[in-house]
């Protein structure tokens, strides 16, 4: 009886096992663990996106959504590197709509060439994995210009660990003024261990019924955040000490170090020849649609403005020298028009990955070196270790 009742029940699983793959229902796992970057997707892997927008999505086999690239540049070709988050990620709409795509159609070239854009923006990653990512891989493709993509949403409270502890990321802080690299995930105690579970899980997520029951939770709780915080300014995912000037040591280290490493990315990019631009993304709060968003927020932070993030990095930009590109001003604008720029969460719908590529292009077309063809460049004095 009790073998009667087992083979049942595992031939119910194996149906509905092969039901849902019939109905092409597949959210894996998709990123796997990195012992230095922290997290990477997984090569190869092709999934639908469905949870803030719907798009298909195809990780290259470098590890990066995107189609692949030869890793020589070939003639006539003038390469841009894209560094980001999720918001250049962007899973939530189909490759050829993100913004960085868009770039390689809106680019002047000259007679023979193409622009070839690249994307090695990652969810979940913050200024510290997108230096080290630039550092170990992308610079490796001879890219002419590296775009730095900077989040005002996530990105401060990411490069700290006070303010944003990961266990899988990695840190930077400020030792006598200089940026130094303080620890990686590999180097925590039991990590190799975590590598295996990470491995059991990844399988495990490859069937389709765990996927189904993870996506039933996953969505649960996404709904509940929106219906919680819809009507409102306030939002789960914003630590909103972003829009005020730092009030404690925390907060300063945080800024500090954010600086220090946009800093380090520019300075990593022109040591392999390439040009750099910083492009600050804000959150979604700053230019909604709906007059009344803003104001108040204001009022419940006891702030005139949220405008802060980008007034202190083009201030940087400015002392620093670096070219920058504050996609509030045309996002912002497009917000007054009654056109909705982000999504349902944190991330650029359609119409607003379009107002950034037109921004960024205008941005890289006034650049004084016009993406001066660069040649591949060695990996000596990269970040191989934690001084």
């Amino acid at each position: 009886m009790i073998t009667t009742i087992a083979e049942l029940a595992l031939g119910g699983l194996l149906a509905s096992e092969a039901s849902l793959r019939r109905l092409l229902h597949n959210h894996p796992k998709v990123n796997r663990l990195d012992p230095v970057v922290g997290w990477r997707p997984r090569p190869g892997l092709r999934f639908h996106y469905g949870r803030e927008g719907s798009a298909p999505v195809s990780i290259n086999a470098a590890g990066f959504r995107d189609i692949d690239h030869e890793r020589s540049k070939p003639a006539g070709i003038r390469r841009i590197v894209v560094l980001g988050d999720s918001v250049v990620e962007a899973r939530e709409v189909p490759i050829e709509e993100t913004f960085w795509k868009q770039l390689e159609s809106l680019l002047p070239t000259a007679p023979g060439e193409r622009v070839e854009v690249m994307n090695f923006g990652v969810n979940g990653y913050s200024t510290a994995q997108s230096l080290l990512t630039l550092d170990r891989i992308a610079l490796d493709y001879a890219p002419d210009l590296v775009i730095q993509v900077f989040f005002t949403g996530t990105d401060v409270t990411g490069n700290a660990r006070v303010l944003g502890y990961h266990r899988d990321r990695p840190y930077f802080g400020l030792v006598n003024g200089r940026l130094r690299l303080l620890s990686v995930p590999g180097d925590a105690p039991g990590y190799r261990r975590r590598l295996w579970q990470d491995a059991l899980r990844t399988r495990l997520y490859d069937l389709r019924l765990p996927q189904l029951v993870r996506e039933v939770r996953v969505r649960a709780r996404l709904f509940r955040q929106q219906k919680r915080y819809s009507g409102g300014p306030a939002r789960p995912d914003l630590n909103h000490g972003i829009y005020r000037p730092p009030t404690d040591a925390d907060w300063t280290e945080a800024w500090e170090v954010s600086e220090a490493l946009i800093a380090e990315v520019a300075a990593r990019a022109t040591a392999g020849g390439a040009e750099f631009l910083l492009v600050i993304c804000p959150n979604a709060p700053q230019v909604d649609p709906d007059p009344a968003v803003a104001p108040t927020l204001c009022r419940m932070l006891g702030i005139d403005r949220l405008d802060y993030p980008e007034r202190r990095l083009e201030a940087f930009a400015a002392r620093t020298g670096l070219p920058c590109l504050a996609l509030a001003h045309g996002l912002g604008k497009a917000a007054s028009a009654g056109e909705r720029v982000f999504g349902d969460g944190v991330h650029l719908n359609r119409n607003g990955h379009r107002v950034a590529a037109a921004a960024i292009a205008e941005a890289v077309t006034a650049l004084p070196a016009k993406l001066r063809p660069s040649p591949c460049r060695s990996a000596s004095g990269r970040f191989a270790s934690i001084p």
